[in-house]
């Protein structure tokens, strides 16, 4: 469950650790259920606060008696396109939560360990900036970012993080690294269970650079000038002798 009075980094290191689809959205305790927020629309929208969250992101509580029956209950999840519901008891206290899927197992059998609902791996949370899970594969970072990344020694953006560290970091270490070539500023925001759940990586702006190729464009110019200058002088010398 996610809190009203946590912060939107309290609420993104929960997601990441427990990864699931939907979450209910407490108020004032596990009891009074808000909203339930859909991860895939949380993810995508820039949101910057609790508040812009639950806007964008929440949808309504579909509220069920705990004593409804399966396939009654998977009726009307179905004819409502409802994925998640909140179960309360008699006297309105929050009971549980279920899935359709969860319903599914238990009319027609197990479905698998497949995941809800898969948690994006790379997103873009604004201009120049990234949330990016240690998971992500380095091909994908580089098709995502445009950066190329000079290792062969690992395949996971996590994996290339702690070759940079030349160590693996303590649970719950938070870092800021910047890449040997100078194109990206890594924050590491979650390290769990000796891996790197999740970062926020910063795409530098290569103006600096630009401008100084363009300066070296310029002096190859101006020194392509000079030579065919005193070529010509040197023919000039020669005709005369």
């Amino acid at each position: 469950m996610l809190y009203k009075e946590d912060s939107l980094e309290e609420w993104r290191e929960k997601i990441i650790q427990s990864r699931h689809g939907f979450y209910p959205i407490c108020g004032e305790d596990a009891d009074d259920i808000v909203g339930v927020l859909n991860i895939k629309k949380f993810f995508r929208a820039e949101c910057e606060s609790i508040e812009d969250a639950i806007a964008k992101a929440a949808e309504k509580p579909y509220f069920v008696p705990e004593n409804m029956k399966a396939d009654v209950l998977f009726t009307n999840m179905k004819e409502s396109r409802t994925y998640f519901a909140v179960v309360v008891d008699e006297y309105g206290g929050t009971s549980g939560v279920i899935t359709i899927h969860d319903l599914l197992e238990l009319l027609v059998g197990d479905m698998g360990d497949k995941e809800d609902v898969k948690v994006e791996e790379i997103v873009n949370v604004g201009e120049n900036e990234w949330n990016i899970l240690g998971s992500a594969s380095l091909e994908k970072v580089t098709e995502a970012l445009g950066v190329e990344f000079d290792t062969e020694e690992c395949d996971t953006f996590g994996g290339y993080i702690f070759g940079l560290l030349g160590e693996v970091p303590d649970d719950g270490t938070g870092l800021e690294i910047v890449t040997e070539t100078d194109d990206l500023v890594i924050k590491t925001e979650s390290v769990v269970d000796h891996h790197i759940e999740s970062t926020l990586v910063t795409v530098k702006e290569r103006v600096a650079d630009e401008d100084d190729d363009e300066d070296e464009d310029d002096d190859d110019e101006d020194k392509k000038k000079k030579k065919k200058l005193k070529d010509k002088d040197d023919d000039e010398s020669e005709s005369e002798d």
